[in-house]
């Protein structure tokens, strides 16, 4: 009632705002005054909304001169609809012929200036009233391929400041002003268009939308080079998808189509790779950080198909990883860097750390680091992945503390991003370490909850599997290691056998977590009937299983498995100590590039191996060592196990007080880790042990 009576200059100006949106900045008043001069009398569109402002629609603020909504602006007054429904309602006003016209027309005229004063707010604000108008505002088709073309460069924007839900919109809306012959008469446009929307609905994990716009590029691309992005998005989405199977068959047609050389395994591409190490060591860090610019289009795409499917190898077969990190190498060496270049390096860092020698874990590490160098100096939002590629090789030169918190920052930036997928794998990671590090268990329990329940949501499945193995290891070691029988654990994810035969008989990754989760659980509740019959033995020296310092739980056990089995399996002492040599000196190699992660580790071993071969004095002095160091480094658990294995040594040399002492410790550990069903099965071991004795 009270808009009705306001004069036509007043009731124009609410419509403004309301076009406008909630607040008018005083950038955006300066721009539209200018537009609007003819269309009120006498006044300016600032005085109008004063008014407005004394009559109770809106109000008024004053802006701070440094704030980037008047930074440029002749005013400095800003105003906001007192509520949400008197914009509704003034809005309202306006059919819906006069709501597009005056959309386009202040999208049309804040666009310019947008440009001009590199705003990218500004930018956003003009195409979004452009777009809210619609392509039912235009008639000319010209006019409707420049509006195309607009959202495009919008997309774009929105893209490079990593906003890929935005950008993924408007592209979309882009689309919607092509015309059915676009193809013909704007084919440029609707390429880059079509094509920049498939990669944008991969990072957002919209793979229909990926498979409808790659197929519409696909059919209508004039040459192979227009191709070459959609290639590379569909292979993501099989990707992302989990369709692993589908993901190497198309992979392998792609690298046929480029002339590529056949992919080997590590051990039949040794020669070649020492010799690109050797030439790697002979150039300095800058040198290589400065390489030329990466030129063909053909060559670039390539590089970042090798990036993108090096992921899926992780799953299908990871000693196949080193023969792309190669490739890539060899092609970056040739002819420069891509906005790929920090994933190349990082996983030629990872293929470094296979090796295990001093010399190839050094170049390892400087690799790793030089990734994220090249990541900060390029600014490249085309590598989402890298702190998930970097983190097989830098538990070798921090903390695994200090990578769980660069991850919830990769996480928190996927998010903020749209990168779905990134911050889910950036997720998994979070919870893997925070296992890795001995976390309280029943806070590493409910964020595993979390990132499950946020994975349904999203619908990435990509890593559901192994979280669900992760998931089940998880509460076996709270609740007891029946649960991990259970068909379904916390009613938020199938148990763990169902989970493996889900993953595939082929699924590397998985097959290889669930026979770590296996060991582990066998060693921590003394199941080492279990362990003499494992398999998992027969392949801890075989290539194709990663050398790598974030399989540090895997290695760990094992070796202490193998020294235990040395001293209770004579007949098969050799053989065990072999292996629990061959552990040991793993852990000696990384404990040389960052005691932290590494040194109650080796030393728990080294203690192991002294038991072993009746060294009494040297045993008791390296358990006390570990002890010392795990409580140090800040590892609950290992502290734990240390205290416990101690108990054992001194109950078997006879010295009871000790034992008992050590073992209280242990339980105490156990407990503080949230091990609960370790800890009372240690309980029920000393009450049986030590019957006169309390615990």
């Amino acid at each position: 009632t009270e808009m009705k009576k306001l004069s036509a200059d007043l009731l124009f100006g609410l419509k403004v705002a309301a076009c406008i949106g909630s607040r008018m900045t005083p950038d955006v008043i300066d721009i539209l005054s200018t537009e609007l001069t003819a269309a009120f009398t006498g006044t300016t569109l600032a005085d109008i909304l004063h008014k407005l402002a004394q009559k109770g629609f809106l109000t008024e603020h004053v802006c701070s001169r440094k704030a980037e909504c008047c930074a440029t602006s002749s005013g400095s007054l800003r105003f906001e609809f007192v509520h949400d429904k008197i914009q509704e309602a003034a809005y309202q006003f306006m059919s819906r012929q006069e709501q597009r016209l005056n959309h386009m027309r202040f999208g049309l005229a804040l666009y310019p200036q947008a440009i001009n004063k590199s705003n990218d707010e500004l930018l956003f604000m003009a195409i979004n009233q452009i777009n809210v108008a619609g392509p039912e505002s235009i008639v000319d088709g010209d006019q409707k391929h420049i509006i195309a073309g607009l959202n495009l460069n919008a997309g774009k924007r929105a893209g490079e400041r990593s906003d890929y839900q935005t950008a993924f919109a408007l592209f979309q809306h882009g689309m919607s002003y092509l015309e059915a012959d676009c193809w013909t008469n704007h084919y440029g446009t609707s390429i880059e268009l079509f094509d920049s929307a498939a990669q944008a609905a991969v990072v957002v994990n919209d793979l229909e939308a990926v498979t409808l716009y790659s197929n519409a590029v696909n059919s209508r691309a004039k040459c192979f080079d227009d191709k070459l992005n959609c290639i590379r998005v569909k292979l993501k989405a099989l990707i992302h998808g989990e369709r692993y199977e589908e993901a190497m068959g198309y992979f392998l047609e792609i690298v046929k189509d480029f002339g590529e050389p056949a992919l080997l395994p590590m051990h039949e591409i040794q020669e070649d790779l020492k010799a690109m190490n050797s030439v790697m060591k002979g150039l300095a860090d800058e040198t290589l950080l400065s390489l030329m610019t990466m030129k063909q289009k053909k060559t670039i795409a390539l590089v970042k198909i090798y990036c993108d499917f090096s992921d899926v190898l992780t799953f299908i077969d990871p000693s196949l990883v080193p023969s792309i990190a190669l490739r890539c190498m060899q092609l970056t060496v040739h002819e420069g860097l891509c906005s790929k270049s920090p994933i190349v390096f990082a996983l030629y860092a990872k293929s470094l750390s296979l090796s295990g020698t001093s010399n190839d874990i050094g170049e390892s590490v400087r690799f790793g680091r030089l990734s994220k160098t090249l990541q900060k100096r390029m600014g490249s939002s085309d590598c989402g992945s890298l702190n998930a590629m970097v983190y097989y090789v830098m538990g070798l030169a921090q903390p695994f503390q200090a990578l769980t918190e660069e991850f919830k920052l990769s996480k928190k930036t996927g998010e903020q991003s749209g990168d779905i997928f990134n911050a889910v794998a950036s997720y998994c990671v979070i919870c893997l370490l925070s296992y890795i590090t001995g976390e309280p268990l029943t806070y590493v329990r409910r964020k595993s909850i979390d990132c499950i329940v946020q994975m349904k949501e999203q619908n990435m499945m990509a890593f559901l599997g192994l979280q669900a193995l992760l998931h089940s290891q998880l509460v076996a070691l709270i609740d007891g290691p029946q649960i991990a029988d259970a068909e379904s654990v916390d009613d938020v994810i199938f148990g763990e056998k169902k989970a493996l035969a889900a993953a595939g008989k082929d699924n590397f990754e998985a097959l290889s977590s669930y026979e770590a989760n296996q060991l582990v659980r066998a060693f921590l509740y003394r199941k080492f009937d279990i362990l003499s019959s494992s398999t998992f033995f027969e392949t801890i020296s075989d290539p194709a299983i990663p050398n790598e310092p974030v399989r540090v739980m895997t290695f760990f056990f094992a070796g202490l498995a193998s020294f235990h089995l040395a001293r209770e399996a004579k007949e098969e002492e050799k053989k065990w100590m072999k292996i629990g040599d061959t552990l040991l000196e793993k852990m000696e190699c990384w404990n040389k590039f960052i005691s932290w992660n590494f040194q109650s580790k080796m030393l728990l071993l080294k203690a192991e191996k002294m038991y072993c071969l009746g060294e009494t004095e040297s045993a008791a002095s390296l358990y006390e060592q570990s002890i010392k160091s795990a409580h140090d480094h800040k590892f609950i658990h290992e502290e734990g196990i240390a205290h416990e294995l101690c108990g054992h040594f001194h109950l078997e040399m006879g010295h009871r007080l000790e034992a008992l002492e050590s073992f209280n410790s242990s339980v105490q550990c156990y407990i503080n880790w949230g091990a609960l069903a370790v800890a009372r099965r240690l309980e029920v071991f000393v009450k049986s042990t030590f019957c006169s004795e309390s615990l």
